[in-house]
């Protein structure tokens, strides 16, 4: 029953390329599967952590598998978004260089602390930030979903587009500022450690 949370999130990850196949499909029905299996799989983001606390199973492996599907989980998904036309990658290229960056930088210090047995968990700000980067992927789901109504010939919705999506690229804005943040409270918590280790 421990490694249940650590199976979990590897269902998450292989839960992406169904929604991914669904998405792409462009149907009224496929983009609804898309958003049951998107709902099930950040649900599940919810449940791992809670079964890992419940079982007493929170392990530092289990905390960067976690971390990394969500990664995967949310590139996997923008990239079809932006595939599909439902996001412009011309007015997100800034916003994704400033994530991909962090992201990597973060990494890259976890990797460093690991080897020296310190693991680094999720800080309050980095989870708020995951938060708001999945309503950021649930606002491109329902566009997708409208999009795919509008396709045939369902009038009155495309006013509902813009606001959407304009929603969704503030509520992107945000987790970014949210990330940079939190990625230079992971930068200070590694230059500490590098400082006490010298000293």
């Amino acid at each position: 029953m421990k490694h249940l949370p650590n199976i979990i999130s590897i269902i998450r990850l292989v839960l992406i390329s169904f929604i991914a196949f669904f998405l792409l499909k462009g149907t009224v029905l496929s983009s609804w599967i898309a958003m049951f299996l998107f709902l099930i799989g950040i649900f599940s983001d919810f449940l791992d952590g809670y079964l890992a606390r419940k079982l007493n199973a929170v392990s530092n492996i289990g905390k960067i598998l976690d971390a990394t599907v969500d990664k995967v989980f949310f590139f996997g998904l923008l990239i079809c978004f932006i595939l599909e036309g439902t996001f412009s990658l011309k007015w997100l290229w800034a916003l994704l260089a400033i994530h991909c960056t962090r992201d990597v930088g973060v990494t890259y210090i976890r990797m460093i602390l690991t080897k020296k047995d310190i693991y680094l968990g999720a800080s309050s700000m980095g989870k708020f930030k995951t938060v708001l980067q999945f309503v950021f992927l649930f606002l491109g789901m329902c566009l997708v979903l409208l999009e795919s109504y509008i396709a045939q010939s369902a009038y009155g919705l495309e006013a509902w587009l813009d606001f959407i999506k304009l929603s969704a690229y503030l509520i992107y804005i945000v987790s970014i500022i949210l990330s940079s943040i939190s990625g230079i409270a992971y930068l200070n918590l590694y230059l500490k450690h590098q400082n006490n280790h010298e000293s």
